[in-house]
């Protein structure tokens, strides 16, 4: 996309929850693409190239965050147990 806006170009189809990395050359995302019942964390280069799955658990990750001071680490949203609705 252009500084203006135009030249916009879709990246995913399958993705919510999305959060920059720090150096703003990639985007993390959840996403059910793999399985329809649970979503999980993927990373997409900026440029739309590279598409890689980072979690994989029974239940749903969401809302990554990347780590300021390193790049390289997205922490998903801490998950619900059973303890935590008592």
């Amino acid at each position: 996309m252009n500084v203006d806006g135009s030249d916009m170009k879709r990246l995913t189809d399958h993705g919510m929850d999305s959060s920059w990395s720090p150096d703003d050359l990639q985007i993390a995302f959840a996403s059910n693409r793999e399985n329809k019942k649970v979503f999980q964390i993927y990373a997409i280069n900026a440029d739309g190239s590279s598409v890689r799955r980072l979690t994989n658990h029974k239940s749903e990750d969401s809302n990554p965050a990347w780590a300021p001071a390193r790049p390289s680490h997205i922490f998903p949203k801490p998950r619900a147990t059973a303890a935590d609705f008592f």
